[in-house]
């Protein structure tokens, strides 16, 4: 008689369309993302998630969680998928998950899964959600994309969503020096991959201060506007359009069409609404 060794596996026979839920340790919103799963019992158990963009593998036996993302990093894909496929990776990297499927209207399958080993994520998906909240249109960037331009990215974000912050502006003309501002309304813009992100942000003044021409503002959490994301030609003319368009409809306000060029020491122009006259000035 012979004799041998053999190892035996056992592949999974039936693929069920699901969807995935995946909430993070102690907190009450789940991840859920359609796709389709297959089980296993023999000779371990495991549960096996496939999605447009990801698949994940379940070991019931020692609860670790392999996962391999589908997105390659040149590769762009829709805002929104983005979004949600790093969302996902950051809560399975960064703690403990309850995991369940549903199938047919019931839960087929569910358990606490480990923390998976790459932490990576983390830092992207602010970034992207932030953008999200910039455009409803879904426009397609590659992961490569936003990890290029990271340090305008930072720098925009900074300008249009951090709060309690003070400027001061120097004007040119000394006779002209506006008094009783209410509001600082200004825009930015940012290119990511083929893409421009633009930004309309309005901050309250809470405190006015002068010292000669100068004039210091203690300003107030910004409000975004108006936001968008836009690719072609021509949108430098769209863009001084529609922040013209706002501070025309404000009051008591004074604007900075693009307040980038600040940031570097250069001059800029300032605009003012109903109730100002228009001023050149620098920024200090």
């Amino acid at each position: 008689m012979l004799a041998g060794t053999a190892t035996l596996t056992a592949s999974p026979a039936t693929w069920y369309s699901c969807q995935i839920r995946i909430r993070a340790k102690n907190k009450d919103t789940p991840i859920v993302i359609p796709g389709k799963a297959a089980f296993t019992t023999f000779p371990r158990g495991y549960a096996r998630f496939s999605s447009e963009f990801l698949d994940l593998v379940w070991s019931t036996s020692d609860n670790g969680v392999q996962f391999n993302s589908k997105i390659t990093i040149e590769e762009r894909r829709s805002l929104g998928a983005l979004v949600a496929h790093v969302r996902l990776l950051t809560l399975v990297t960064s703690s403990d998950t309850d995991m369940q499927i549903w199938a047919g209207g019931r839960r087929i399958y569910g358990g606490r899964a480990r923390k998976a080993a790459d932490g990576r994520w983390h830092q992207l998906y602010p970034v992207l959600e932030f953008l999200r909240s910039l455009s409803t249109d879904d426009v397609e960037l590659s992961i490569a994309d936003v990890v290029r331009a990271s340090a305008e990215l930072g720098r925009f974000q900074e300008i249009a969503a951090v709060r309690g912050v003070a400027c001061t502006l120097e004007f040119t003309d000394v006779e002209r020096v506006p008094v009783g501002a209410e509001r600082l309304l200004y825009s930015a813009q940012v290119t990511v991959g083929s893409a421009t992100f633009f930004a309309i942000v309005e901050r309250p003044v809470i405190r006015e201060d002068a010292t000669g021409p100068q004039k210091h503002f203690a300003l107030g959490d910004p409000r975004i506007i108006e936001s968008y994301a836009a690719t072609g030609d021509g949108l430098e003319q769209q863009f001084q359009a529609d922040f013209e368009r706002e501070i025309n409809q404000s009051f008591l306000t004074l604007g900075v069409a693009d307040i980038r060029p600040a940031f570097e020491g250069h001059e800029i122009r300032i605009y003012g609404s109903p109730g100002f006259d228009r001023l050149d000035a620098i920024n200090s």
